[in-house]
Order: structure tokens, then sequence, then C-alpha cells
């Protein structure tokens, strides 16, 4: 144990240091009024940690530990926003199930926004099961596989050159044709449905419970009302098994970014008590 003195500047630190952090990456300030949410992204707060704290090679402060320091710093400064009547819910995006449980004994978390589909399920394992410990909302984003799951591998073609999904492994080379027999098993099974591979796709994230909202983007009426029309596929628990096996957690090759952009994966935080300031 530290003596009295030493113990004070230690904290002195501590404190300066958060401030400075808070300032730097920026707690909202919001004005009066309602708003209905606010959704944190632990991906975020970790790539501008490691601006504030890398220079050149040289680490000064752990990163890793002062990415739970600032999620716990946000967490709590969004629910003073709560408290003000400024905002109504707190939610995440892309977080682990570590940070979920952080950021909701902070406050609770209304809901967490991941990628899930039958394209990407490894959020099954752990965040999935995590969320509904809680009582936590799931919404679903990219539930049609960044559209491959609405158009097969011709999607690739119609591509424009700065569209990011060219850069993707899953769209690439041996990966990309390994996931066209995904995609054709898919639209079998849509046939004897009479549905599109869209909608059985989205049909089957719907399948997963009243807590899942998934949320399909798409700039064409067309596509929109496809999407509308899933909620008309029912799925027996039997198709719900076939689907799965077609389309399991190792059945899709390819990583889901590459090194491109970070996930839930990147954003794990240790416990707070194991960041020290130096």
């Amino acid at each position: 144990m530290l003596p009295k003195k030493e113990e004070e500047e230690e904290e002195e630190d501590n404190n300066n240091f958060i401030t400075d952090i808070k300032e730097e990456v920026g707690i909202p300030e919001l004005s009066p009024g309602p708003r209905s949410a606010i959704f944190l992204n632990p991906i975020t707060v970790s790539v501008l940690l490691s601006t504030i704290c890398v220079s050149g090679n040289v680490v000064t402060r752990p990163v890793s530990g002062m990415v739970v320091v600032i999620m716990t710093l946000r967490v709590g400064e969004l629910k003073k926003l709560v408290e003000e009547g400024k905002i109504k819910y707190i939610g995440l995006s892309e977080a682990s199930a570590s940070t979920i449980r952080r950021a909701h004994a902070i406050h609770p978390i209304t809901a967490v926004q991941l990628e899930w589909s039958l394209w990407t399920r490894d959020v099954e394992e752990e965040i999935i099961p995590t969320c509904r410990e809680l009582g936590i909302g799931i919404v679903a984003y990219s539930p049609l596989g960044r559209g491959f799951l609405s158009s097969g591998p011709k999607l690739v073609e119609s591509l424009p050159d700065n569209d990011f999904r060219k850069h993707l492994p899953r769209f690439q080379g041996e990966n990309l044709e390994h996931n066209k027999t995904v995609f054709e098993r898919i639209s079998e099974l849509a046939a004897r449905k009479g549905c599109t591979p869209a909608q059985l796709a989205l049909a089957w994230v719907h399948h997963q419970g009243d807590d899942v909202c998934p949320i399909p983007g798409t700039t064409k009426i067309e596509n929109f009302n496809q999407n509308i029309g899933a909620l008309s596929v029912k799925l027996t628990p039997e198709e719900m098994a076939e689907l799965e096996s077609l389309a399991s957690a190792d059945a899709v090759k390819g990583d889901r970014y590459g090194g491109i952009s970070n996930t839930w994966r990147d954003a794990d935080t240790p416990p707070l008590s194991s960041w020290k300031a130096e």
C-alpha cells in the first residue's frame, strides 16, 4: 500500500490524465431536449486511443487498458445524459461480451448492434448469450451478408471500383468460389419455399427471436418491398436446422474484413483494476 502522499499524487495524476482524454476523445455535450438513443462504438474509442497513446513505436500507456477507462467514462457520461433527460437509451456497437458486461454494470444497455446473418455467425458463441442473459436487445446489421445473400457471386461483378466490398477476403478468389456453393444451396431452399434467397436469409434472422431486429439496407424500392415480404416467410425448426447446416460458422470462407476494419474481437476490455497510470 502506498504512503498517503504518494497515493494522493497518483490519484491526481490519474484524474488529470482522464480529464485530458475526455477532452481529446470528446465526451458528448448535448443541449436540453430528448433524443432516442446514443450508440457507443468501442472500436472507435480504441482507434482514437491508439492515436493518442502511440508516438512512433513507443506506447506511452497501455492502450488496451485505456479502452476500458474510456468506455467506463463514456458510459458514465451517457448515464448522466439519461438522468438529465437528454437521451433515453444507450447502445453499443461491435462490442465484445466483456465490454457489454462492463458497460451494462454502469447503466443498463438497451441494445447491441452487431453483424449477424447466415454469412456471419461468430457472435452466437458468446455475445448473443450475453445479451440475452442481460436482457439486451440485438440489432443485426448486414443481415444479407453485405448483399451476397441477395445476389451471390455476381454481386462482385456489379460493384464499382470504390466499393470496399471488393477488397473483403470473402469476395475474392478461392474464398468467393467456395462461398458460391453456400449461396447456391440457400437458393435451392428458397426456391422450395417460394421466396427469394434474400427473403429466406432475412427470415432466418427474424426467427432468431423477438429480441432481434435486423436492419437491411437498400437504395431500391423493389428490394425494400422484398425485405418487407420476408416477414411472411415462415420457417419450421427443421428448415432452420437445414439452413444452419448449410451456412455453419465454418462454412463461409474468408475473414469479415481482413484487416481493413476492426471488429468486436479487437475491442475486448481488461478489468479496470488492471490499468494503472504511469
